[in-house]
């Protein structure tokens, strides 16, 4: 591998990696949801921790 080649692979990876620093991991999060919790029975669950129990990474309860 030539030099150039070399220096040119180095900066693509560094242009890379600092990109995916940039990336918040709630933007990584796949299938975020919101969860809500409502006693009336008008939600997604009755009681938090249900909600909770539920929830994945990522999810706001």
């Amino acid at each position: 591998m030539t030099e150039r080649n070399l220096c040119i692979m180095l900066v693509a990876l560094l242009i890379i990696t600092t990109h995916a620093t940039l990336i918040s991991p709630t933007q990584l999060a796949a299938g975020q949801q919101t969860i809500i919790v409502d006693q009336g029975g008008n939600g997604d669950y009755l009681t938090i921790q249900e909600g909770v129990d539920a929830a994945n990474h990522g999810d706001t309860v």
